[in-house]
C-alpha cells in the first residue's frame, strides 16, 4: 500500500512477528523483574555480596526442563560451603 510517497509495512505480516516475540518478550521481562527484585532485596538486607542475588535469580530463571531439582541441588551445595568458609 502506497500513499504520498511512503511505503506501508504489511500489517498482517507486522502482527504475526510480533505474536512470535511475545513469549520471549515476556521472559525478557520476568527475568528482568526477578533480578531487579532480588537485588533490591539483597541490598535491603544489606549483603555483603549483594551481587550474587542477582545472579542465582537469573540463574534459577533459565527455561530448562527438569532443571530445576539440579539448580535447587547446586544452591543448597554453595550455601553449605559458604557456610565453612
Amino acid at each position: 500500500m502506497r500513499g504520498r510517497g511512503i511505503l506501508w509495512p504489511d500489517t498482517e505480516l507486522l502482527l504475526q512477528k510480533m505474536g512470535s516475540a511475545a513469549p520471549a518478550l515476556l521472559f525478557g521481562l520476568r527475568l528482568w523483574a526477578s533480578i531487579c527484585l532480588a537485588l533490591y532485596v539483597a541490598f535491603w538486607l544489606q549483603l555483603d555480596n549483594a551481587y550474587w542475588a542477582g545472579t542465582s535469580a537469573a540463574v534459577v530463571c533459565q527455561p530448562q526442563l527438569g532443571a530445576s531439582l539440579r539448580k535447587g541441588w547446586f544452591r543448597m551445595v554453595g550455601t553449605v560451603s559458604a557456610q565453612w568458609r
